[in-house]
């Protein structure tokens, strides 16, 4: 993408979309690309999951930026306890298997800070995503495109020296024990790679990682609700590599930016609304409902005009009144 093209309506976006994924799959190997949308280029942590955000400002200026601390492990230990301890009739309430990886994707998806970064597999989505956001004013809006079967081929090779890889789906109950991430036919076991992941447990005595470094995993998580089913929801993992995509050395290989011109956002907004992306299809709940009815009204509850003749009329009806 050239650095001044910026998407002015959804016309060009898509548009834009399918050129960058032509460019980035000439072989048509891999067909599955996530997409992101962030409401400004401004940010200083882009694609950082919101737990390694202070982290990531922290080390932005610095090339290795590896976590190495335990304290952080120990608090995320103590809140995801704390969480399970009190969504438990939630969880019960819901049918939802009770595991860790089950809770840690609930706890993203209440707004709790974790280590997963949200994507979606609806490029309009991540779209609407970028464009949303007020807080962000006219800034210039980004979406990033991810491959994610690439991205997993990077980190695999980095840990274990290996060219596969996988679509991580956890699943099942809880790994309790350490073991091998490979067994003794130079298998990998996708169980400990994600439970390590899942625990923060990369300091490892054993001699089978290539490094102990540690990039984003992207992963497939089940479907907990109607909302994770709408967004098409989908994440990446990270490990303790804090700006685990941004600055990864391949990150050319398996993510491509596409810029949003930020004075555009509203009729984007009004674009997408007309091919179904508003806020009630995205949030099918009662907070997606009254944001939606919100918004479609809000032109009318912000009238001047409107409201000053409701003034003037009850001025009149008193006056007529007290005659």
């Amino acid at each position: 993408m050239k650095e001044e093209t910026k998407v002015k309506s959804v016309s060009d976006y898509l548009n834009l979309v399918q050129q960058t994924i032509k460019n980035a799959d000439k072989d048509g190997s891999s067909q599955i690309f996530w997409f992101r949308g962030e409401g400004s280029i401004k940010w200083e942590t882009p694609v950082v999951p919101s737990i390694y955000r202070v982290l990531a400002s922290t080390f932005k200026s610095v090339t290795d930026d590896l976590f190495n601390s335990k304290n952080l492990k120990k608090v995320e230990e103590v809140i995801s306890s704390d969480f399970f301890r009190q969504s438990l009739p939630y969880i019960i309430a819901k049918g939802i298997e009770n595991t860790g990886w089950n809770r840690y994707f609930l706890m993203q998806h209440y707004k709790m800070k974790t280590r997963l970064l949200d994507w979606t597999e609806n490029a309009l989505l991540a779209l609407f995503f970028a464009v949303e956001d007020t807080s962000a004013g006219q800034d210039d809006a980004i979406v990033w495109i991810l491959q994610p079967f690439i991205l997993n081929s990077f980190t695999i090779n980095t840990i274990l020296g290996s060219q596969k890889s996988f679509m991580l789906i956890p699943h099942g109950v809880d790994s309790v024990r350490p073991a091998s991430l490979v067994d003794s036919e130079g298998k990998i076991s996708i169980d400990e790679l994600i439970t390590r992941y899942l625990k923060m447990d990369f300091d490892h005595d054993v001699s089978e990682p290539q490094t102990n470094i540690y990039y984003p995993l992207a992963i497939y998580p089940m479907y907990l609700d109607q909302r994770m089913t709408a967004q098409k929801t989908c994440f990446t993992i990270f490990g303790n590599k804090i700006n685990g995509l941004i600055s990864n050395e391949k990150k050319d290989e398996f993510l491509y930016p596409i810029k949003i011109d930020g004075k555009m956002k509203n009729q984007i907004l009004t674009e997408l609304s007309l091919v179904g992306f508003d806020h009630s299809s995205i949030y099918p709940d009662l907070d997606g409902l009254g944001i939606s009815l919100n918004l479609k009204y809000k032109r009318a509850l912000n009238d001047n005009r409107e409201t000053l003749i409701h003034i003037v009329k009850n001025s009149l009806n008193k006056n007529k009144s007290s005659r």
